[in-house]
C-alpha cells in the first residue's frame, strides 16, 4: 500500500476555514474518479467521510 502524507480533508474543514468553490469542486471531483475506479474492479468502499480523505502534496487527493 502506498504511504500518502497528508492533512485529512477533516482537518481542513476546522471551523472558521471554509473551503473555496473551486476547491471544493475539485475535492469532489476527485472522489468520484477515486470511487468509479473502485467501483469499476467490484470494489464498494463503505465508509466515505472526511477523516478518510487526505490531501497530498501539491493538492493531491487520496480516498484511504
Amino acid at each position: 500500500m502506498e504511504l500518502v502524507e497528508g492533512v485529512p480533508l477533516a482537518r481542513r474543514l476546522a471551523p472558521g476555514r471554509p473551503l473555496a468553490i473551486g476547491e471544493a469542486a475539485a475535492i469532489a471531483l476527485a472522489l468520484c474518479d477515486a470511487l468509479e475506479a473502485a467501483h469499476e474492479v467490484g470494489i464498494v468502499h463503505r465508509d466515505v467521510k472526511p477523516g478518510n480523505v487526505l490531501i497530498g502534496e501539491g493538492g493531491r487527493i487520496v480516498l484511504t
